[in-house]
C-alpha cells in the first residue's frame, strides 16, 4: 500500500518507477527498523531532499494561511478588535474552498518566469554578472513566495530585492534561508532591528541616514543585541531624480556645474566611515537608471566617478548593481564598459556585479525573448438576451442598439480589475474580454464584483456562450497584458499589482529543480507551489511588531457604527432592518472586525457578501449561524460551491430558471442521500432594470405604459418563485425576493420604475399563493434619500390591510463606510504613509518622499506631470495640502512641501506621516472625484501591503464580560 501511494505521488512529480523503488530500498536501509508507513516515508523523503515537509493543508480548504510569528499581536485592539473586544477569531488569509471552480483566477506560469530568468541570466553573464530578482509588490502580483522558491531552486538565483521590511520577512518565514540575500529598498530606523533579526540587507539612501545608522548599530553591538553586522548598500542618485523626483540616494548633482568630484569625495568619505565599523558591513554600491533619459551616458559616468573614488579611498566594494530589466534587454549599457567598471581594466577587483530585474522576469517588457506569465480569467455566471434599448449596469450608462447576448462575469473593480475598462459614452476606455477565442467589448460600467460583456446578437457567435465558461480578461487566449496596459495608458505592473485578496492565484507548469526532485506534500501545489521546492506557505503578510508602520489604513469603527445606526433608524420608520454589506473586505475596511463590531454593537443579524470565500471567512472568524450571511453574487452554475453553502449555513441567491431547477434537484437528491444537514435558504433575485443578473421582469426600455411589454416576464418570474416556495422544505427554504437599484440618485425617477417592476412580481407571486418571507431592495443611497416612500414600503411588505407578514431589509454598504454625502454620515477612514526622506532642491524647495505607491493600491493617476500624465493629486503634510510631484512610482511618491520657510516645508521630517486621504488631508470624496470614480473604487483597491489599524472601537451593546474594553 505504501509503495502504491508513494508511486502515485512521486510519479506525478516527474520520478520514474525505478527511481521510486530505489528510494524505497534506501528507506529500508536507513529506517533502522521503523515501520513502513506513508507518513514516515513522506517525512523521510522530505528530509532526504534537504527540506522540511510543510504542515498538511486543511481538509476543507487548501489555502488557509498559517498564523505567522511576526504578525502583529492578536491582543492589540487597534489591530484585531474582533478578538479583543468582540469575542471573534482572527483569520490570516481569505479561504478558497477546495474542489470548487474559481470565481476569478490569476493563472501564473512558473516555467515562463523560470525561462525569462534564464534569458536575463544569460545576458548578464556576458559581462560576468548575476541576477537579483525583484520580488516587491508580491512579485508584481504573481506571488512573491512561490516565485522566490522557484527561482532559487530552478535558476540558482540567490539574491532578491523587495520594497518593504515585511516583504523581506515573509520570504524568510517561507523558508528562503540565509544562503540567499534579501535587499530592502527604503527603511525606517524602527525597522532596522527586524532587518538584523531576519538577515535583511538595507539601502542607505542619504547622508543623514548613514550618520544615524552607525551609532544605532554600535549601540546594538554594545548591548549584545547585534548577532551579525547589518549589511548596507549605498544608493547613489546620479540624476535619475530629474525624471522621477524621489530625492533618494547620496547626491551626484548634475546641475552643480563641475565634474562632480566634490560630491564623489563626500560619498566616498561616507562609505569609508560605514566600512570601518564592525557593526555595519558595507556591501556595495547601487543606482537607478532611466534608459530613456537624454543624459543616460552622463548618469553612467557620474556613477563610475563614485566607484573610482571609493576605490581610490581604499574601500573595497563587494558588489555593484546598476542595471534593470529594460537596460539589460536593450543593451543600453555596453558589456565591456560595465565589466571594466566592476572588475577593473585588469580584472584587479573581486567585485561581483548584479542586475536588478523585476518586470522582465514577469514578461512585462516589450522584447520577443520575454514570455507573458499571467492570465486573468473569470467565470461566466449568467447569460441572457438584453433587448434593444434596455440599459445595462449602474447609472444605465449604456444600452444596446439591437437585441444582444449579455454574459455576466464574476469579477469587478473590487478584485483589482480597473473600472476604467468600462464602456459608456462618458466614462471608460472599453476593455475587451475573450470568450471561446472571440473578443467581445465590455457593456456599461465595470461593477464592484461583476462586469457585463456584449456578446453580439443572438444569431452570432455569442449564442454558443454558456454559464460556467470562462472569460479571459488578459493573457493566454485573450488580450495581452501589454495591450490592456496600453488601453489604460499605464504600465503592465500597474495592472498585475492591483489584484486584491479575492483573486485566486493558481500556479501551472512548475519547472524542475536544478538538483534533486520535488518535495512530497499534501498541500495543494496549484495554490502553493513553494512547497514543491521545500518552502512553507505564509498567510497574511507579516508586520514587525516594534516597527513603525510604513503605510496604514486607519479605520474608525465608531464612525461605521454611527453610520449604521443612522441607517437603522431610517429603516425602523417602516419596520425594516439593515443588512450590512461586507463584500470586498468591507469596501477595504476589513470585513472580520467590522462584522463583529456591527453584530455586537449594532445588533445586526444579517450580512451580505459577494463571494463564497468572503462568507466562509466570516464563519471562520466566529460569526454564528444565528446571523445570516447572504452571498449576493451568483454562485458557480456548475454547482461546485453549493455544498459549501449548506456546510457553512449560508444564504444563496438564484438568478435564472436553470439555477433554480438545478439547485432544487441537487438539494433534493442530497437530502435523499442524507448529505444535507439543513435546508438551503434561497433568495430569488429579480432583474428590474440593471440587466446584470436576475429573473427578467421587463422586455423593453420603457414598459410603463404597455402591460404587454412586461406581463410575460412578470408571470414567469412569479411562477419560478412559486417553484422555489413549493420545493421540499427539508431541502429548500424560500427566504426572500430581492433586486438591485442601479440608478438611485436624488431626483431620478428610475428607482420608482424598478420598484414598480418589483411590486408587480411580488403581487403576481402572492396571487399564486406564495408567502414571501422577506424583501430587500433598497441600497444606502435609496434609503438615505427616501426614494421609495414609507407608504410604498408598508404596502409591499404588509399589504393595504396588513394581510402579509413579509419582513423588510435595506442593504447598506457605502453608507456604512461614510461613502455617501449626507450630513448624518461620518467619514470612516484615512490613509497615511510615512515620510522616508526629505531633501531640498537647488531652488530651495522641500521635497518629501512618502512610502506609498501604486503597488499599494494608491492610483497611479494621482501623479502630477502636467499635461503628460496624471490628474494632479495632493496629500496632507502637517495639515497643509501639498501637491504630488511627478509620477506615483511603484512603492513611493514625492510631495512638494513648499520652500524651507513655508508651513509644511519648515516642519516636515523623516518619520512624519502624510495623509493621502481622510482627516488631515484631501477628503476621500475629493480624491475619488479627481479620478472620476466611486469612493469605493479608491478604498477597495488597497492591496495587502497597507496595514489596517482600528480606532475608536465602540462598546455599546457588548456583553458584560467584554464591556471593560482593552486590557
Amino acid at each position: 500500500m505504501v509503495r502504491e501511494q508513494a508511486m502515485t505521488v512521486l510519479k506525478r512529480l516527474g520520478m520514474s518507477e525505478s527511481e521510486v523503488d530505489g528510494l524505497l530500498l534506501a528507506w529500508q536501509k536507513e529506517s533502522n527498523g521503523a515501520p513502513l508507513s506513508h507518513d514516515n516515508f513522506l517525512a523521510w523523503i522530505s528530509k532526504k531532499s534537504d527540506s522540511a515537509r510543510p504542515a498538511a493543508g486543511k481538509v476543507k480548504f487548501e489555502r488557509v494561511g498559517h498564523q505567522v510569528r511576526m504578525e502583529r499581536p492578536k491582543e492589540d485592539p487597534n489591530l484585531h478588535p474582533e478578538v479583543v473586544l468582540y469575542g471573534g477569531e482572527a483569520v490570516s488569509e481569505l479561504p478558497f474552498p477546495a474542489n470548487t471552480n474559481g470565481r476569478a483566477v490569476a493563472e501564473i506560469d512558473l516555467t515562463a518566469i523560470h525561462e525569462n530568468a534564464t534569458v536575463l541570466q544569460t545576458l548578464a553573464a556576458k559581462s560576468n554578472r548575476r541576477i537579483m530578482a525583484v520580488l516587491k509588490a508580491n512579485a508584481y502580483g504573481h506571488g512573491a513566495v512561490p516565485v522566490a522558491h522557484t527561482l532559487y531552486k530552478c535558476n540558482g538565483i540567490d539574491f532578491f530585492g523587495v520594497a518593504t521590511v515585511n516583504e523581506g520577512i515573509e520570504l524568510r518565514m517561507s523558508g528562503v534561508g540565509s544562503g540567499a540575500r534579501i535587499l530592502i529598498w527604503v527603511t525606517h530606523k524602527s525597522e532596522w532591528k527586524a532587518c538584523v533579526e531576519y538577515e535583511l540587507d538595507i539601502c542607505v539612501t542619504s547622508e543623514a541616514m548613514a550618520q544615524e545608522l552607525i551609532p544605532w548599530c554600535e549601540s546594538m553591538l554594545a548591548r549584545g543585541e547585534l548577532e551579525c553586522p547589518l549589511r548596507a548598500h549605498v544608493l547613489i542618485n546620479t540624476g535619475v531624480s530629474r525624471s522621477e523626483p524621489e530625492g533618494l540616494g547620496l547626491q551626484m548633482d548634475p546641475t552643480s556645474g563641475s565634474d562632480n568630484q566634490k560630491e564623489a569625495d563626500a560619498i566616498a568619505a561616507t562609505i569609508k566611515e560605514l566600512d570601518i565599523y564592525e557593526s555595519v558591513k558595507f556591501v556595495g554600491i547601487m543606482a537607478h537608471l532611466a534608459p530613456g533619459a537624454s543624459e543616460f551616458q552622463a548618469l553612467l559616468n557620474r556613477f563610475k566617478k563614485v566607484v573610482d573614488t571609493v576605490r581610490k579611498n581604499g574601500t573595497a566594494i563587494s558588489m555593484i548593481h546598476l542595471e534593470n530589466s529594460q537596460t539589460l534587454l536593450s543593451g543600453a549599457v555596453d558589456n565591456t564598459w560595465i565589466r571594466t567598471l566592476i572588475e577593473g581594466p585588469n580584472q584587479e577587483y573581486s567585485t561581483v556585479g548584479y542586475c536588478r530585474t523585476g518586470g522582465g522576469l514577469y514578461g512585462q517588457r516589450e522584447f520577443t525573448s520575454m514570455q507573458p506569465c499571467i492570465t486573468l480569467k473569470s467565470q461566466i455566471r449568467m447569460v441572457h438576451v438584453c433587448k434593444k434599448g434596455c440599459p445595462v449596469g449602474y447609472e444605465r450608462a449604456w444600452a444596446p442598439k439591437e437585441d444582444i447576448i449579455i454574459a455576466t462575469l464574476a469579477i469587478g473593480f473590487a478584485d483589482g480589475y480597473a473600472r476604467e475598462f468600462s464602456n459608456t459614452a462618458t466614462y471608460g476606455k472599453c476593455g475587451k474580454i475573450a470568450i471561446n477565442g472571440q473578443e467581445y467589448p465590455i457593456a456599461g460600467k465595470v461593477c464592484m464584483d461583476m462586469l457585463m460583456v456584449n456578446c453580439g446578437p443572438p444569431s452570432g457567435t455569442g449564442s454558443k456562450i454558456k454559464p460556467g465558461d470562462y472569460g479571459i480578461l488578459f493573457g493566454k487566449g485573450g488580450v495581452s497584458l501589454e495591450n490592456a496596459a496600453k488601453i489604460l495608458g499605464t504600465t503592465q505592473a500597474d495592472i498585475s499589482c492591483d489584484f486584491t485578496r479575492r483573486i485566486e492565484r493558481r500556479y501551472v507548469r512548475p519547472p524542475q529543480p536544478q538538483n534533486g526532485w520535488f518535495v512530497c506534500t499534501s498541500v495543494s501545489d496549484n495554490l502553493h507551489p513553494e512547497v514543491l521546492y521545500g518552502g512553507t506557505s505564509v498567510g497574511a503578510v507579516p508586520y514587525p511588531i516594534e516597527a513603525e508602520v510604513r503605510l496604514k489604513f486607519e479605520v474608525d469603527l465608531a464612525a461605521i457604527s454611527h453610520n449604521a445606526n443612522e441607517l437603522q433608524k431610517l429603516c425602523a420608520k417602516t419596520n425594516r432592518k439593515l443588512m450590512g454589506i461586507l463584500k470586498a473586505n468591507s469596501y477595504g475596511h476589513g470585513a472580520v472586525p467590522v462584522a463583529h463590531m456591527l453584530m455586537k454593537c449594532n445588533q445586526m443579524d444579517f450580512f451580505g457578501v459577494a463571494s463564497i470565500n468572503e462568507a466562509i471567512e466570516l464563519r471562520m472568524s466566529g460569526i454564528p449561524p444565528s446571523v445570516h450571511i447572504l452571498v449576493l453574487g451568483p454562485s458557480d452554475p456548475l454547482q461546485s460551491e453549493w455544498r459549501m453553502f449548506n456546510y457553512y449555513d449560508l444564504d444563496i441567491g438564484v438568478q435564472n430558471s436553470e439555477t433554480i431547477d438545478g439547485l432544487i434537484n441537487w438539494a433534493t437528491e442530497q437530502k435523499r442521500n442524507g448529505d444535507l444537514p439543513r435546508p438551503l435558504r434561497v433568495h430569488v433575485l429579480l432583474n428590474t432594470g440593471m440587466s446584470r443578473v436576475g429573473l427578467q421582469t421587463f422586455f423593453a426600455a420603457d414598459d410603463e405604459g404597455d402591460p404587454n411589454q412586461y406581463k410575460e416576464g412578470v408571470q414567469e418570474a412569479a411562477r419560478l418563485i412559486k417553484k422555489v416556495a413549493d420545493a421540499d422544505k427539508g431541502a429548500i427554504l424560500f427566504s426572500a425576493v430581492m433586486t438591485h437599484m442601479c440608478d438611485a440618485h436624488k431626483g431620478n425617477p428610475f428607482t420608482q420604475t424598478q420598484f414598480a417592476r418589483l411590486k408587480r412580481v411580488v403581487t403576481a407571486a402572492r396571487a399564486l399563493g406564495v408567502r414571501i418571507p422577506a424583501i430587500h431592495m433598497e441600497n444606502s443611497e435609496a434609503t438615505l434619500e427616501g426614494l421609495i416612500t414609507p407608504d410604498q414600503v408598508r404596502d409591499i411588505l404588509r399589504g393595504p390591510n396588513n394581510e402579509f407578514d413579509t419582513v423588510g431589509y435595506c442593504r447598506s454598504g457605502g453608507g456604512m463606510y461614510g461613502q455617501r454625502n449626507y450630513p448624518m454620515i461620518k467619514p470612516a477612514c484615512r490613509l497615511m504613509a510615512q515620510v522616508r526622506n526629505v531633501h531640498v532642491t537647488p531652488d530651495d524647495q522641500v521635497i518629501a518622499t512618502v512610502a506609498c505607491g501604486y503597488a499599494d493600491g494608491y492610483s497611479r493617476d494621482f501623479g502630477n506631470e502636467g499635461s503628460t500624465y496624471g490628474k494632479g493629486g495632493s496629500v496632507g503634510i502637517h495639515g497643509v495640502i501639498c501637491d504630488i510631484a511627478g509620477k506615483v512610482a511603484m512603492d513611493l511618491l514625492t510631495v512638494k512641501c513648499g520652500s524651507k520657510k513655508s508651513e509644511a516645508g519648515s516642519k516636515v521630517k523623516v518619520g512624519d506621516y502624510a495623509v493621502l486621504f481622510g482627516k488631515g488631508g484631501p477628503a476621500l470624496k475629493q480624491a475619488a472625484g479627481l479620478l472620476l470614480t466611486a469612493q469605493s473604487d479608491v478604498t477597495c483597491d488597497l492591496t495587502r501591503r497597507p496595514e489596517r489599524t482600528y480606532v475608536n472601537a465602540p462598546m455599546r451593546g457588548i456583553p458584560a464580560d467584554l464591556s471593560t474594553g482593552p486590557p
